[in-house]
């Protein structure tokens, strides 16, 4: 996670003069909400830059960004940003010829991603991000990147070698580690072999047992109702043993599972899911 750690100098705030005649636009002195038939349906207008939303028609435009970079991760693929960014919080804009990604989360406007692109752009493409982001926000110090991969570190000036982590710092930024994601090699996770994969045979042992019939077959949407029964059914028996004090925060996160799911299947073969 990379965030500024002094407040930046103060910048203007551009605003639209004019906006098309049936266009509606509700304004204040950081937001503007557009609708013009030439561009997406509706997009943010911040510091004079429109950002639109991340739409599953982007994937285009997304991937042959992410091919100028080095992260073979998770959290830089097209599809598991598009499924769990709703219409309303994923925005992009495409600055200094890089793909930059926003979310904005109740009155927060952060990044997901640092800027996509060539590194000799990258930088700037960060500055510029970072004022959009101060002239939404409160505050300039929630203004962060949330998921840095390490080559851009060497972009930003930064030293990303292992001994000075968890925090890395400079006049400007900081650098901050995360949690880490679970890393397996394929061949463990096919044999299962040592202590560490004992619970894992033993619950795999007692499905064949339980279900001595099952087979393999290839996900397609003959499944679907079926897993969306399965959604709902494991909804149901989490409910029941959810304490009244954290229903609120189950309901935000399930929600937020519910509808990556339903995303995910609907644009199943586009997204060249398997």
């Amino acid at each position: 996670m990379l965030s500024q750690t002094n407040e930046p100098p103060g910048s203007r705030l551009l605003t639209q003069t004019s906006t098309p005649s049936d266009a509606p636009a509700v304004n204040d002195s950081f937001l503007s909400l557009h609708v013009n038939k030439s561009f997406p349906a509706s997009y943010l207008a911040i510091e004079g830059q429109r950002l639109y939303p991340l739409t599953i028609d982007v994937k285009p435009l997304f991937e042959e960004y992410i091919r100028r970079i080095q992260a073979p991760l998770s959290d830089y693929t097209f599809a598991n940003n598009v499924i769990w960014l709703s219409r309303m919080s994923g925005f992009y804009q495409v600055i200094e010829d890089c793909f930059c990604l926003f979310t904005l989360n109740g009155d927060d406007l952060t990044m997901l991603l640092p800027p996509l692109g060539y590194s000799a752009n990258q930088h700037r493409a960060l500055q510029s991000c970072f004022e959009i982001m101060d002239a939404y926000n409160t505050t300039p110090y929630v203004g962060k990147v949330e998921y840095v991969y390490r080559d851009f570190l060497d972009v930003m000036n930064l030293n990303s070698d292992e001994t000075v982590f968890p925090a890395v710092s400079s006049e400007q930024w900081l650098v901050e580690r995360s949690l880490p994601d679970y890393i397996y090699h394929t061949e463990d996770l096919i044999d299962l072999k040592g202590n560490a994969y004992k619970t894992k045979r033993g619950e795999i042992n007692q499905f064949r047992r339980i279900h001595p019939n099952h087979r393999m077959e290839v996900l397609g949407p003959q499944h679907w109702e079926g897993i969306h029964n399965l959604v709902n059914t494991w909804l149901q028996n989490r409910l029941k043993y959810t304490t009244s004090d954290s229903v609120a925060d189950f309901f935000f996160t399930v929600e937020s599972e519910r509808a990556a799911i339903t995303r995910a299947l609907e644009h199943y073969d586009f997204l060249q899911l398997q």
